[in-house]
């Protein structure tokens, strides 16, 4: 489990970076004091998933050591639901108040970059809850190499996404991508 969560810490603050990079050069300083103020809602949901993920891993791997497969697989379907239904929670008040988490977090100007970034963030959540079960338990059931190619593939994944969204949905030219880092 222990290179797999470093890798993905790892991969995590990379893709933290390359956010601010990005967003930075496309959109402005704005966007990215919005990010900032995001980092604490950041750091708990990832706080409840490493709980959720890595505390569910640790019962199925005791289970499977006492040759338990029925009830590591019931541990598992219990972890499934419960990661649903915490997702649809946090979904829900991060698609339906956005305004009011931003308030929350210090954005007194009512300006839309932090609400926004709150919506858009709200819908990755179940994605990111169900990664981090995927990878803990590739790790435990000795697919390292799969979960780290996982690991890749969603840094990769987040690059491309950032490109996509900032400059493409966001109306901005591709070229000013090379002007900006040429």
């Amino acid at each position: 489990i222990f290179p797999v969560q470093f890798s993905l810490m790892a991969v995590s603050a990379i893709n933290f970076l390359i956010d601010n990079l990005v967003i930075s050069n496309g959109i402005g300083p704005e966007a990215v004091a919005a990010i900032a103020l995001y980092s604490p809602v950041s750091c708990f949901l990832s706080g409840v998933s490493i709980l959720l993920s890595v505390g569910s891993t640790i019962t199925i791997v005791r289970q499977l050591g006492k040759t338990q497969k029925q009830e590591a697989d019931n541990t598992y379907t219990v972890t499934l639901i419960s990661i649903f239904v915490v997702c649809t929670i946090f979904t829900s008040l991060m698609l339906v108040f956005p305004k009011s988490i931003a308030r929350l977090l210090g954005d007194k100007t009512g300006g839309s970059y932090l609400s926004e970034y709150i919506f858009g963030m709200g819908t990755l959540i179940v994605v990111s809850y169900i990664n981090n079960l995927f990878m803990n338990n590739l790790s435990v059931i000795g697919k390292e190499k799969r979960a780290l190619a996982s690991i890749l593939a969603m840094a990769l994944s987040n690059v491309l996404g950032d490109f996509l969204f900032v400059f493409v949905l966001l109306d901005y030219k591709l070229c000013l991508i090379f002007r900006k880092f040429l």
